[in-house]
C-alpha cells in the first residue's frame, strides 16, 4: 500500500462537522483511503489522493452534482466539496429515507419498494441533456472484450462460440443517455412516493437500457429478474436490456474471478452469472 500524505482539512469543514466529526474522519484516512460518514444532519464522503482511481470517482461524483440539478435526475443537494493535492471530500444533505437494499449483493429490494414505480422513475433519468464537455468513449462491444480476456476461459464453449458471433453487433443504433452506472436497490432510497439515486462514482453515457437492466438484475436474484424485462417494452426494448446484461454478466464474472481471496461464495456467484449470460445470450441468438 502506498504510504499516505498528511491530511490538512480546509477550515470550512467546521460550518458541517464538529471537531469530533472531522477528527473521526482524519484517523480513518490515516488507516484507509476512503471513508463515508451520516451525521445529523449530512452524508460525507472523502478520500485521499494516494489512489487515482479511488479518488478519480469522487471527483466523478462531484462533476455529476456540479452539472446536472438535484431536480433533473433526482440526487441529495451537494452542500460542499474541495478538491485539493492530498484529499477529495464532499458534503451531501442527509436524506430522511429508506434505500431499497442494505448491501450490494442482497438480491432483493425492501417490502414496501414498487418494482414498475421506481422503473418508471429511472426512465426518467433519460431526460438529463448530456452535457458537450463530457466525453462519450461507451461501447458495449469495447466491453465485452475487454471483460472476455479474463472470463473466457472460464466460459462453456458454445457460450464463447456465441459471444463471438455476437460481438459486432451489440452496439448497433444504440441510444446513448446519461447513466448512474451502479444503480443497486442500496443506491435507490425511498421515502413514501419521494425516490433519491445516490452513490453517482460511476456516472457516465451508457445505453438507455443498462441502468434498468441493472436494477434488475440485483434487485432479486439475476435469473428471475430477467422475467421482467419483457414487461419493460413501454420504456426500453427488450433487445437491449438483454444485450447489457451480456455486459454486465460478464463485468460481474471478472469481479469474482479475480478476487484476491478465493472462497465458495465466489464460486457461487460466478455460476450465478454465468447462467444469466447463458441465458442472455441464448435469448439473443433467437431474436
Amino acid at each position: 500500500m502506498n504510504e499516505i500524505s498528511p491530511i490538512y482539512f480546509p477550515e470550512a469543514l467546521a460550518s458541517f462537522l464538529t471537531r469530533e466529526e472531522c477528527f473521526s474522519i482524519e484517523k480513518t484516512l490515516e488507516k484507509q483511503m476512503r471513508v463515508s460518514m451520516l451525521t445529523e444532519r449530512y452524508f460525507v464522503k472523502a478520500g485521499v489522493s494516494n489512489d487515482p482511481k479511488n479518488i478519480q470517482s469522487l471527483k466523478n461524483e462531484i462533476k455529476v452534482y456540479t452539472t446536472f440539478s438535484p431536480d433533473s435526475i433526482g440526487y441529495p443537494k451537494l452542500k460542499w466539496y474541495r478538491i485539493d493535492n492530498n484529499l477529495v471530500i464532499l458534503i451531501l444533505e442527509r436524506i430522511d429515507a429508506l434505500a431499497l437494499a442494505e448491501r450490494r449483493d442482497a438480491f432483493n429490494i425492501h417490502p414496501s419498494a414498487n418494482t414498475e414505480s421506481i422503473l418508471s422513475e429511472i426512465s426518467k433519468l433519460e431526460r438529463a441533456k448530456i452535457p458537450e464537455n463530457w466525453p462519450v468513449s461507451y461501447h458495449r462491444d469495447e466491453k465485452i472484450e475487454k471483460y472476455g480476456k479474463i472470463v473466457f476461459p472460464y466460459l462453456p464453449q458454445d457460450i464463447r462460440i456465441a459471444l463471438d458471433s455476437l460481438v459486432g453487433s451489440l452496439h448497433m443504433n444504440e441510444n446513448l443517455v446519461f447513466s448512474h452506472g451502479d444503480l443497486l436497490p442500496m443506491n435507490i432510497m425511498i421515502n413514501q412516493e419521494q425516490y433519491w439515486f445516490v452513490d453517482w462514482e460511476w456516472a457516465d453515457i451508457r445505453p438507455a437500457s443498462f441502468d434498468p437492466a441493472f436494477f434488475l438484475l440485483f434487485s432479486r436474484p439475476p435469473s428471475d429478474g430477467i422475467t421482467f424485462f419483457e414487461k419493460c417494452h413501454m420504456f426500453w426494448n427488450p433487445v437491449e436490456l438483454y444485450r447489457d446484461t451480456v455486459v454486465i454478466s460478464l463485468h460481474e464474472m471478472k469481479l469474482w474471478i479475480t478476487q484476491v481471496d478465493p472462497s465458495s461464495l465466489q464460486v457461487k456467484r460466478i455460476n450465478m452469472w454465468l447462467l444469466v449470460l447463458k441465458e442472455a445470450v441464448e435469448w439473443l441468438m433467437l431474436h
